[in-house]
């Protein structure tokens, strides 16, 4: 959420205004695509420690540090790039869902607030 919230920022100083529908459904996507690129790690790590051999104890640190030994750092992100694709829509529907509720409720409240100013 912060990460969409701040690449809106960004996308809306760049173009001087605020975004149209399908701007906001294109950073949603990257948002969320790019937030599940750098949680990948921690995906591949969980997945690991649940297929690890049954009745084996397994840490976080340990699987960590075996798969930096063994693939190196680009280990830890196996599977980011269908992850992205994966995420992005949801990401996209999920932002475009969030926009359209919140300019509902603004303009409720701002019905709301103009029908107690004419009482």
């Amino acid at each position: 959420m912060g990460l969409y919230a701040e690449s809106k920022k960004v996308a809306q100083h760049l173009l001087g205004r605020d975004l149209e529908p399908w701007e906001t459904i294109v950073v949603g996507a990257l948002s969320g695509g790019l937030a599940a690129v750098v949680t990948t790690p921690f995906d591949v790590m969980k997945t690991r420690m649940m297929t690890a051999p049954r009745g084996r104890s397994v840490s976080m640190s340990m699987v960590a540090f075996s798969i930096l030994r063994r693939e190196g750092p680009l280990g830890l992100f196996k599977g980011a790039v269908p992850r992205f694709f994966w995420i992005a829509p949801l990401g996209a529907m999920n932002f475009a869902g969030y926009e359209l509720a919140r300019k509902a409720m603004d303009k409720n409240e701002e019905q709301a607030a103009e029908q107690f100013s004419q009482k």
